[in-house]
């Protein structure tokens, strides 16, 4: 049973938690479009790896905001379970990109085109493509 200063102090974090969501996701909204909208307009490649860290810039800033520290945030690698997770995060989006795009150029819905230019067009030559 909660006594009433426990289900005050849960609705509190309860609350807290929504700010900081809202918060978050606020930022993350509007750092997205405007990079969104840089990177169309000047097609920067630089651009669209800032464009991939906004999520933990909106992360940061929400804390930083909230003064809520990093103190509960665990970057601990050491344990079996995260670092099966974290390869599952890479490998999951690589098997779904290799089957996709294994359909469209196998059916010839579109045909492989080895980017011109750049360091690994040797290697694009010397494989025939």
């Amino acid at each position: 049973m909660l006594l009433r200063g426990e289900a005050f102090h849960n609705k509190d974090k309860i609350q807290r938690a929504k700010i900081g969501l809202q918060l978050f996701l606020s930022i993350l909204t509007i750092t997205s479009i405007i990079l969104n909208v840089l990177v169309m307009i000047t097609k920067s490649m630089p651009l669209i790896v800032v464009y991939m860290f906004t999520p933990a810039f909106s992360s940061i800033l929400t804390r930083i905001i909230l003064k809520e520290g990093f103190k509960d945030v665990s970057f601990s690698l050491g344990n079996l379970k995260i670092l099966k997770g974290i390869g599952f995060a890479l490998l999951i989006p690589m098997i779904i990109c290799g089957i996709t795009y294994s359909i469209a150029w196998f059916s010839g819905l579109v045909r492989f085109q080895p980017p011109q230019g750049g360091m690994l067009e040797p290697i694009y030559n010397i494989l025939g493509f």
